[in-house]
């Protein structure tokens, strides 16, 4: 059993550590409540108890056929996704093939018990790269969002190299294998949605933009600037473009030069024909639809985009001589280059309220009020205020989107309110 304690000391999921240690003890001690289904063999193999039958036929041929069908598969892939730990020995093999993260998935605890019986799979454990999970553990989707929350993952998430161990697997794991390919479509669809991107193919339109601007944010003011910058104000104020806007257009206007106001672009245009000038402009929208947006232009606005906004905007506020900084987030790989830093980040959200909102505290605001953040649609049914570009109906006319209801703030009312997002603690 030496071989599988230095294994189970290596994994860092601690509900299948104890789950795989109980399993020991009722193979060391003949403790009841497991039924044994497998025999180990003495060349590393198993025989199947109810099948009547090994899990290789010729081993040593078969280990070599997965592992070459596995490796031209995924070729220069930086992770795989395996279903069935079998004996171990074809994860030790792949191991020495280059990749950065192996994920194993294992429902048959049995089998996953004898595999790091027999294999010993520790430095690769303990090197972070090798990561087994049981995929009908409670919380499931919960722990394989932790794992799979990482940008280097979920830059490539749409290669989806998911492979099965050996026939033995196909053979008799057929369902557990399609509920586990599912569960993390699953978890990378909801980890996208939860950074703003709706469809797995925008990642890629998101890595365009960030190549194409990186030049251009080489080039223009850097965003650590603003975080030192002496304020003209006290108090900031972010200006979406929710219905409630306009019952404030008035009172912003007779204020502005009291406040540091924060505009997103879908707002920019009502500002200007009100006349109303935004110190910043913030746009982090992937799509080039959102030069609409920008048909009126302010004077003296600094225009601050995101790294993954609309590169043809980022080059048309460049061509007008615009003041203009480029914003990394702090979910961004790029966090890891050190020569980055002098630029700046910021947490940027689910959408650009929330990154004025964060910019607006990162720059040492501490009193900050959000105007036209509804969240919610009017009483006539509007989910924009006048002068949005694409009409005060946008969304609420949207086919495919549901809505549920909320109390109003202080009573007598229920406005239809599609998603709610938390502002971060400090506000």
């Amino acid at each position: 059993m030496e071989i599988f304690f230095k294994n189970t000391a290596a994994l860092r999921d601690e509900g299948l550590k104890n789950v795989l240690l109980h399993l020991a003890r009722c193979s060391a001690e003949g403790e009841g409540g497991w039924d044994w289904r497998y025999c180990p063999l003495e060349d590393g193999n198993f025989f199947s108890i109810a099948q009547k039958a090994s899990m290789y036929e010729d081993m040593e041929r078969e280990l070599l056929c997965d592992e070459e069908r596995i490796v031209q598969n995924s070729p220069r892939y930086p992770f795989i996704f395996l279903y069935g730990a079998a004996n171990g020995m074809l994860i030790k093999r792949l191991c020495l093939r280059g990749y950065r993260h192996i994920f194993v998935f294992e429902s048959d605890l049995e089998l996953l018990f004898w595999a790091l019986s027999g294999c010993d799979l520790s430095a690769e454990l303990a090197s972070g790269g090798l990561h087994f999970f049981n995929p009908l553990q409670k919380n499931a989707q919960s722990k394989l969002a932790l794992i799979f929350n990482n940008p280097h993952i979920l830059q490539l998430h749409s290669l989806m190299p998911f492979f099965v161990n050996n026939s033995f697997y196909e053979r008799l794991f057929s369902l557990q294998i399609s509920h586990t390919q599912s569960l993390c479509a699953l978890v990378f669809n909801n980890l996208l949605n939860s950074k703003a991107i709706p469809f797995p193919e925008l990642v890629f339109q998101q890595y365009e933009n960030l190549l194409r601007n990186t030049p251009l944010m080489l080039s223009s003011l850097p965003l650590q600037r603003l975080f030192g910058a002496k304020r003209a104000a006290e108090v900031a104020v972010v200006v979406s473009a929710g219905p409630s806007l306009q019952k404030d257009l008035a009172l912003l206007k007779k204020e502005q030069n009291r406040l540091v106001i924060f505009a997103v672009d879908a707002v920019l245009q009502t500002l200007c024909e009100e006349g109303i000038e935004a110190d910043f402009v913030l746009s982090s929208d992937y799509d080039e639809m959102v030069l609409e947006f920008f048909k009126i232009l302010p004077a003296k606005a600094l225009f601050v985009c995101s790294y993954s906004s609309s590169h043809k905007l980022v080059a048309f506020l460049k061509s007008q001589n615009l003041p203009l900084c480029v914003a990394l987030s702090t979910d961004e790989p790029s966090v890891e280059f050190a020569f980055f830093e002098k630029f700046g980040f910021v947490e940027m959200g689910n959408f650009v309220s929330y990154f004025a909102y964060t910019l607006a505290l990162k720059m040492g605001f501490r009193h900050i009020i959000m105007l036209g953040q509804d969240l919610a649609l009017s009483a006539e049914g509007n989910s924009h205020a006048q002068g949005y570009a694409f009409g005060t109906r946008r969304e609420s006319s949207a086919q495919g989107v549901s809505y549920f209801e909320v109390e109003m703030w202080g009573g007598g009312g229920v406005p239809h309110s599609q998603h709610l997002e938390f502002l971060p603690l400090g506000a």
